[in-house]
């Protein structure tokens, strides 16, 4: 459906027989506002040496989830923290799964 606004309407439907006795009914219908989608923000810069030793505190991804690391370098960027935006909300990745992607991008 398009151009319905969210809110309740109350409706009265009316129907008549060909001897012209009518009845009604009268029930009201709500429409729900549609929920909004996720919203990311850019991430501020980072930047660090190149003999920064943190690369071992930086979390595996968990099985199942390497497929975002599209780029093979056991970091995740930020269009691959997008697609697994989209998989959550489209119900392909869980909670859990989202969550340890994210983590996985904070500490790279």
């Amino acid at each position: 459906l398009s151009g319905v606004v969210a809110g309740t309407a109350t409706i009265t439907v009316t129907a008549q027989d060909p001897n012209g006795s009518t009845t009604s009914d009268t029930f009201k219908v709500t429409v729900n506002p549609a929920p909004k989608p996720p919203t990311t923000t850019t991430p501020t810069t980072r930047t660090e040496s190149e003999d920064n030793q943190n690369d071992q505190d930086t979390p595996a991804l968990p099985d199942g989830l390497n497929e975002y690391d599209t780029n093979n370098n056991d970091q995740i960027d930020l269009s691959e923290i997008l697609q697994a935006a989209q998989d959550y909300q489209n119900n392909k990745i869980n909670q859990q799964q989202i969550l340890a992607i994210i983590r996985h991008y904070l500490n790279n």
